[in-house]
């Protein structure tokens, strides 16, 4: 059971990362030393989010120009990459849509040098007006929706830290994501079968990964999502072969797999569950652990990961 994380937008906090380093105009600070976008400008494992930044035309941006200062969570080239993004899909890119992308990597303030210290978890005030990327910080680094980042030191008008992943907004919710997902269709069937029964003391999953339970304060999830190779592997080749469970078993499963709130690989790695560089995730009951295939995949409304096993406590 993952352990239940209480994500709180401190405005009084979040004022208060922004104020202690507040200059006066972005642009126009510290001009001695060089700039964040010098520095991606120079950078050579920043290619892709270079080209983004041009693609957008962030130099244009008023709001940018005249606020600040601003740190950039920057992906490196192999964490875009990773995410099917190379330069021709970049330049090809819908506008509008990049612009959303990369505005939820520059984030107000100076975050994550000498301003702040501690550890924390917030919903970060960023470049996009609608949209707050998760960002923490932990023994083991600074995290952006999860991603790991390495900091290169204070810059003339902000920070630049160098992300291993791609932190996509996620609009959609997450049930939609699982539907969308072919590999995860035995999932997508469990959690079908348990839905609308209207039995009290039986979580409805579906309504969970769609809208939230109010009735539980349930708004935000975590899921570990096997895929159906993993379901195989238990003899469930086909969701028909899922009517051998009952209504209890089909619910045990999904509660080892769908907890409440917001678990990044960030939290597994501060709770013990994962070591840093590993893909093994330390949990349930089998002799060998599960991994993790795919992971921090926001949506509106949680994040997902996707396993080789079902889970079994």
């Amino acid at each position: 059971m993952l352990k239940r994380k209480i994500y709180i937008t401190v405005f009084i906090f979040s004022c208060w990362l922004v104020s202690c380093s507040k200059e006066t105009v972005n642009k126009n600070v510290n001009t001695n030393k060089e700039t964040c976008l010098q520095f991606i400008d120079k950078a050579d494992d920043l290619t892709f989010f270079r080209a983004a930044l041009e693609r957008i035309e962030l130099e244009k941006d008023r709001h940018y120009l005249e606020n600040g200062p601003y740190t950039f969570f920057a992906p490196v080239d192999e964490a875009f990459k990773k995410a099917g993004l190379n330069l021709e899909a970049i330049r090809n890119y819908d506008k509008e849509l990049l612009k959303q992308l990369v505005y939820g990597h520059i984030l107000a303030g100076r975050l994550g040098g000498g301003a702040a210290g501690g550890f924390y978890t917030i919903e970060a005030r960023c470049l996009s007006q609608d949209y707050q990327p998760i960002l923490s910080r932990n023994y083991y680094g600074l995290f952006l929706n999860g991603n790991g980042s390495i900091s290169t030191g204070d810059l003339g008008d902000g920070l630049v830290h160098k992300l291993n992943g791609v932190a996509f907004p996620g609009s959609e919710q997450l049930w939609t994501i699982i539907q969308s997902r072919p590999e995860l269709s035995m999932f997508a069937a469990l959690v079908e079968k348990t839905s609308g029964h209207g039995i009290p003391g039986y979580y409805d999953f579906k309504q969970i990964l769609t809208n939230g339970d109010q009735r539980y304060s349930w708004n935000k999830s975590t899921t570990l999502i096997p895929t159906n190779e993993a379901f195989a592997a238990l003899g469930y080749h086909d969701p028909s072969d899922l009517d051998q469970l009952d209504l209890s078993s089909k619910n045990l499963i999904l509660i080892a797999h769908i907890t409440q709130g917001y678990s990044f690989t960030s939290d597994f790695i501060e709770n013990e569950w994962l070591t840093p560089g590993s893909d093994v995730l330390k949990m349930g009951s089998s002799v060998i652990f599960p991994r993790l295939l795919e992971t921090n995949i926001k949506g509106s409304n949680g994040v997902a990961h996707i396993i080789d096993q079902v889970i079994l406590n």
